[in-house]
């Protein structure tokens, strides 16, 4: 059954384990249309002055294999500007937006 955004919300706010929190998301995520999630938490902002994004974020990921062979898991997240702006920033990035992109390293493009 596809629950709101509140109640998926509510749901996962109280939950302590891992496994039950991503069959949650990503079942009602697949209910919409996703074949997909990466999905990631830092432990905090400090460690990250300290530590490659890469090193510091706990991560689980429902991505096909090929899209890790295209990718090392070990930098994977160390020149991504999506996770450095859900991090440093608020608000959406769109990906396809070329403002976000301008002063962009080639690793990063």
């Amino acid at each position: 059954m596809k629950k709101s955004v509140a109640e998926i919300a509510r749901e996962a706010s109280g939950m302590t384990d891992m496994d039950a929190f991503w069959a949650l998301v990503h079942g009602q995520m697949e209910l919409r249309g996703v074949s997909s999630l990466l999905f990631g938490v830092v432990p905090s902002k400090r460690e990250l002055e300290h530590r490659r994004m890469s090193q510091s974020l706990i991560w689980k990921s429902s991505h096909k294999r090929e899209f890790f062979d295209v990718f090392d898991v070990d930098t994977l997240f160390d020149d991504d500007r999506t996770a450095e702006h859900c991090i440093h920033r608020a608000g959406v990035m769109l990906w396809h937006e070329a403002s976000n992109w301008q002063d962009a390293t080639p690793e990063q493009r």
